[in-house]
């Protein structure tokens, strides 16, 4: 059954091939984007780990 799925996803596929690279970019680009998010996140986050000692006198530019 399912075998028959991947067939009528393939068919459907390539029947439309402007349709499917489109997703294919926007899929990619979405990926992409999430994924520098992440690495700038941990970045930030990585502040409190090195300046152990030093914490306290880091400065904001928006403290709350």
């Amino acid at each position: 059954m399912i075998r028959n799925y991947f067939k009528i996803t393939w068919r459907s596929l390539w029947k439309d091939k402007k349709l499917t690279a489109l997703n294919l970019i926007g899929l990619s680009i979405a990926f992409y984007s999430g994924i520098l998010l992440c690495i700038y996140g941990i970045h930030e986050l990585s502040y409190k780990q090195f300046y152990k000692n030093n914490y306290d006198r880091i400065f904001y530019c928006c403290p709350n």
